[in-house]
């Protein structure tokens, strides 16, 4: 389904970008988008490797399947913010669509994930009570 799915997707892309082809504003937009979607791929990506990876541990203990979700959920919240700021950024003006823009915004990930911390801090401390 997946195989499906990505077919689909590249074969609609390459009839947009036929289509759109002598478009400028299309490009832009292209070029703009293409930036947050690899910010936003990395970011999910290394969480979701994070998460995967304390897999065992997380079925052993039952607790820890109550929060799960509210976890993932949190993840695509601090994932969604970051895409939000940096596509506003970029039509503002505020950045390039440079993949070295990336490093400008560390800042604002940085404060997305000491949030994060609270939360997941307040998620381990539900884990914790009987």
């Amino acid at each position: 389904m997946a195989y499906l799915i990505a077919s689909a997707m590249v074969i609609t892309t390459t009839i947009f970008a036929f289509a759109f082809r002598d478009e400028a504003e299309y490009w832009r937009t292209i070029k703009e988008a293409s930036l947050t979607m690899v910010a936003v791929t990395l970011i999910s990506t290394v969480s979701g490797y994070a998460l995967s990876s304390i897999r065992s541990q997380i079925e052993e203990s039952p607790g820890i399947l109550l929060v799960y979700p509210a976890l993932i959920d949190t993840l695509g919240d601090i994932v969604a913010i970051f895409g939000s700021a940096s596509t506003t950024k970029l039509f503002l003006g505020a950045i390039e669509s440079k993949l070295s823009q990336i490093l400008v915004q560390i800042r604002d990930l940085i404060q997305l994930w000491l949030s994060a911390i609270i939360y997941f801090t307040l998620y381990g401390l539900e884990r914790v009570r009987p």
